[in-house]
C-alpha cells in the first residue's frame, strides 16, 4: 500500500506531524516506529513499511501480511485521515 501527501512544511516539521499521525496509529494497530534520518521504519503484527520525508512530500510504503489483506481499505483510510488531520490535504 502507498500513500503520498504534498507539503509545504519543509522536512523537520513534516517528521514532526507523521510522528504525531503515527502515535495514533501504533495505538490503533500495535505498531511499532523507529527514525533513521529521515525515514521512519515502521512494523507491527502483520505490516512491515517506511515512511519517506523530503521536504516537499510524504511517501509511505507499507506491506500487509495475508491476515491484514482484506483490511487494506479500512487501514488505508485510517493512516490517511490521521496524516490529513495532521499535514493537511494535498
Amino acid at each position: 500500500m502507498r500513500i503520498c501527501r504534498a507539503h509545504d512544511l519543509g522536512a523537520t516539521e513534516a517528521k514532526g506531524r507523521v510522528q504525531r499521525a503515527v502515535v495514533t496509529l501504533e495505538e490503533q494497530f500495535s505498531l511499532q516506529s523507529v527514525w533513521h534520518g529521515n525515514e521512519m521504519r515502521i512494523k507491527g503484527s502483520g505490516v512491515t513499511g517506511q515512511v519517506a520525508v523530503t521536504d516537499t512530500d510524504i511517501e509511505m510504503n507499507l506491506r500487509l501480511g495475508l491476515a491484514l489483506m482484506f483490511m487494506e481499505g479500512v487501514i488505508k483510510s485510517a493512516i490517511e485521515e490521521a496524516l490529513d488531520a495532521e499535514i493537511g490535504e494535498a
